[in-house]
C-alpha cells in the first residue's frame, strides 16, 4: 500500500473533523484498546469540547472513536491479512478511504449510506478457510469451530484510531485520507464468511448479491 504514517491527535482532528464532521473521541491508556472511564458509550461531542476533556485527549497516548449514532462513522475491522486483502480486492472504492492498522490486518473507516446494521456484528468463517490464516487461536469458537476474523463496528462500539497497540507497535494509517461515504448495500463480502447464530445475519443477507465476483474460500 505504499507509505504509511503514525498519526498524531492533530491528524485525527484534521481527518475526522473534515467537512463539518463532529467525531466523538475517547481517551484511552497506552497499550489498551478500550476506555476505562464509566459511561464512555454515552460521551457526547459537546463533552469532548470541554477544556478538561481535551486535556485528557492530549495526555493519554491512545485515542478511540465512538462509532455510529448521529456521526454515522462505522468500520469494517479485519483481523487477518487474508481477510483484509480479500475485502480490499472486492471493494476497490475503499482504496480511497481512511485505513488504519494495529498489529496486522486493517480497519476500513467510512460513512455508510442507506440502511445498515446498527450494532456490532462479529464476522466468522471456517477455521480452515484462507481468510482465517493467522487468526488468534483464542478466536476459534470451541462449539462451532468457526474463526472470528473481524467485525462490523457501529453503535455500541468504538475503535482505536491512534496510539500504541497491546503488542507494543504503533497504530498506523495505511491511507491517511478522509473517510468516504459509501452505500452499505453495495459492499461485497467474501463468500467464505459464515454466520454464528444471529450474529451476522444482518450482514449475511448482503453476501448473496449476484454481483459478487469470485472470492477466496
Amino acid at each position: 500500500m505504499g507509505e504509511f504514517i503514525i498519526p498524531t491527535l492533530d491528524d485525527v482532528f484534521a481527518v475526522l473533523g473534515a467537512g463539518g464532521h463532529r467525531p466523538i473521541l475517547l481517551y484511552i491508556d497506552k497499550g489498551s484498546k478500550a476506555p476505562n472511564f464509566p459511561g464512555w458509550q454515552n460521551t457526547t461531542y459537546e463533552l469532548t469540547q470541554q477544556p478538561a476533556y481535551r486535556q485528557n485527549l492530549r495526555r493519554y497516548a491512545n485515542t478511540g472513536v465512538l462509532l455510529g449514532q448521529e456521526e454515522n462513522l462505522c468500520t469494517v475491522d479485519c483481523d487477518t491479512e487474508n481477510f483484509f486483502a480479500e475485502f480490499f480486492h472486492l471493494n476497490g472504492a475503499f482504496a480511497s478511504t481512511l485505513i488504519s492498522q494495529g498489529e496486522k490486518g486493517g480497519q476500513f473507516w467510512f460513512y455508510p449510506q442507506g440502511s445498515r446494521p446498527t450494532q456490532i456484528h462479529k464476522l466468522w468463517c471456517a477455521r480452515d478457510s484462507r481468510l482465517a490464516l493467522g487468526v488468534d487461536p483464542q478466536k476459534i469458537d470451541p462449539k462451532t469451530g468457526l474463526a472470528h476474523i473481524g467485525e462490523w463496528r457501529a453503535e455500541g462500539g468504538q475503535s482505536l484510531i491512534r496510539g500504541v497497540h497491546p503488542c507494543g507497535c504503533n497504530y498506523k494509517w495505511l491511507r491517511s485520507v478522509v473517510p468516504i461515504a459509501f452505500a452499505f448495500e453495495s459492499i461485497l463480502w467474501p463468500g467464505a464468511l459464515s454466520s454464528l447464530g444471529d450474529a451476522t445475519n444482518a450482514i449475511a443477507r448482503h453476501n448473496r448479491s449476484a454481483r459478487r465476483p469470485k472470492t477466496i474460500s
